[in-house]
């Protein structure tokens, strides 16, 4: 007997669950999120057969697979954001699957960058002058107060949103407070600052109100340079003030020494 054999050949596949392995950002600059930009969002992920990508906002109903948002659109395992503004959503989730459970997810968040906006706002509250600058920016490296160009280190600061910081200055109402302040913020983007020059009209203004948390002074709001010639004027008011009383010291003891000498002779 002759045996015969029979070899079959088949292709063996192993199914996998999807897996997401990262979601990158394509954008004109991949180092900071700039306000206003264009970002497109990648979801890569791996699995047998090969997932398939749905795009999520968390807290809204709907999935974003089809063009149901003109500033949001998701095609293939990409989503364009056309404008990234500041009320535009934070997270954005990726969700892969493939029918082979579990479904995987990975949420991504975007914060755009914003250039610092201040705004000083100046009150009276039991007996104390309260400097608030409340400060529109992200990310924020650092804020300060400073008086006459010296930093002041007691200063609370409050943290609103993600977005909106509050700088307060709590000040007692005496004649050491009086000067040129100046709230300072810094970010990647830009160095802004905002001015409020306190003399002694706050004092005057006191007295005429009967309200201890009145607000006494004008707010102050930076929308483009100030006049840094007037801010030099102000800042150098006091110096000048004092040469000029030498001077004039120096003139009466003279013009009095002249006369003096002038009636002895006679």
């Amino acid at each position: 007997h002759q045996t015969s054999t029979i070899i079959k050949r088949f292709n063996l596949t192993v199914l996998t669950p999807p897996k997401i392995v990262d979601i990158t950002i394509e954008s004109n600059n991949n180092e900071i999120l700039q306000e206003n930009e264009q970002i497109i969002l990648k979801c890569s992920a791996r699995g047998t057969p090969p997932p398939k990508i749905i795009w999520h906002i968390p807290g809204k109903r709907y999935l974003i697979n089809k063009r149901n948002d003109r500033n949001i659109i998701a095609f293939d395992n990409k989503l364009l954001i056309k404008n990234l503004s500041r009320t535009a959503p934070v997270d954005y989730q990726c969700l892969a699957d493939n029918g082979i459970p579990p479904r995987d997810t990975r949420t991504k968040r975007l914060l755009p960058s914003i250039s610092p906006e201040l705004t000083i706002h100046s009150s009276i509250q039991s007996s104390r002058l309260v400097l608030n600058c409340t400060i529109f920016a992200r990310p924020l490296t650092t804020a300060k107060w400073k008086r006459n160009r010296f930093e002041i280190n007691h200063i609370k600061r409050k943290q609103i949103n993600d977005y909106t910081v509050e700088l307060l200055l709590v000040l007692d109402i005496t004649p050491n407070i009086f000067g040129m302040y100046e709230c300072e913020v810094e970010n990647p983007l830009k160095i802004s600052k905002a001015f409020i020059n306190i003399d002694d009209t706050i004092l005057i203004n006191r007295t005429t109100t009967s309200t201890e948390t009145a607000t006494l002074l004008a707010k102050y709001r930076r929308i483009s340079s100030p006049s840094y010639a007037q801010i030099e004027l102000l800042l150098n008011q006091g110096s000048i003030c004092r040469s000029r009383f030498y001077w004039l010291f120096i003139v009466n003891l003279l013009l009095l020494g002249y006369s003096h000498g002038f009636y002895n002779r006679r």
